[in-house]
């Protein structure tokens, strides 16, 4: 019996159920500068708005685009959030949600907070994923954990990381702490169903390795890293 209908019924309606947490708990928490009240910083809304030049097809992987409401952004002090559903020639789901803002709301609430409040359970420890950096042979730092709806019928593994830049995506042990000084932060989630199957994985991987080959591109266009209005 084939799983696709579940796979792209099943672990994607969780994650929109739980994307919509990991961005607006702790909405109204935060004030003043951190929240932007008074209007976002010309640098800031130009980082976010270069996340909406990622391209729809990376890789032979096609996309859709999922829609994000003012009031989301709103509610989690983003500047831009973007939500894609990748889909490959094989049928593989990974979807990517990516956040700018400022680095205070977007380091807020990892998904092994929000998404265990949100009724999931957390079925792993958190490991860390590297990926190779082409230019400059570092590897990017990616968060990984598995989770898993209540009665275990769907499982999925998120990874998620940071970058003040779109080239250096880095999950250190207190994110707040660590990007406090930049003007704006990138917060990168990969969702993807669970599997054993090497085939799978190794389209996964080389799918994660072209968008961050994308991201590089897209998002370091004409950036200043750490410029402030």
């Amino acid at each position: 019996m084939s799983t696709r209908p579940r796979e792209a019924g099943g672990f994607l309606s969780y994650f929109a159920t739980v994307g919509a947490c990991a961005i607006l708990v702790g909405a109204g928490l935060v004030h003043g500068r951190i929240t932007d009240r008074w209007g976002v910083p010309s640098s800031v809304s130009a980082a976010a708005d270069r996340l909406d030049h990622l391209p729809d097809v990376i890789h032979g992987w096609t996309s859709t685009r999922r829609e994000v409401s003012d009031r989301v952004l709103t509610a989690a002090a983003a500047a831009n959030i973007v939500d894609r559903n990748f889909l490959s020639p094989e049928g593989d789901h990974i979807q990517v949600m990516i956040v700018c803002g400022r680095p205070g709301p977007v380091t807020r609430h990892p998904p092994n907070v929000c998404f265990t409040a949100s009724g999931l359970r957390q079925a792993s420890g958190i490991t860390t994923d590297r990926f190779p950096n082409e230019p400059d042979r570092q590897s990017m730092e990616f968060a990984r954990c598995l989770f898993e709806s209540e009665e275990a019928s769907s499982r999925f593994i998120t990874q998620w990381s940071f970058s003040p830049n779109g080239r250096d995506w880095q999950m250190p042990g207190n994110p707040r702490m660590a990007f406090a000084g930049e003007g704006w932060l990138y917060k990168l989630y990969i969702i993807a169903s669970e599997t054993k199957d090497d085939r799978v994985i190794a389209r996964r991987n080389e799918f994660v390795n072209q968008l961050l080959a994308e991201l590089r591109e897209v998002l370091g266009r004409d950036a200043v890293v750490g410029e402030t209005d």
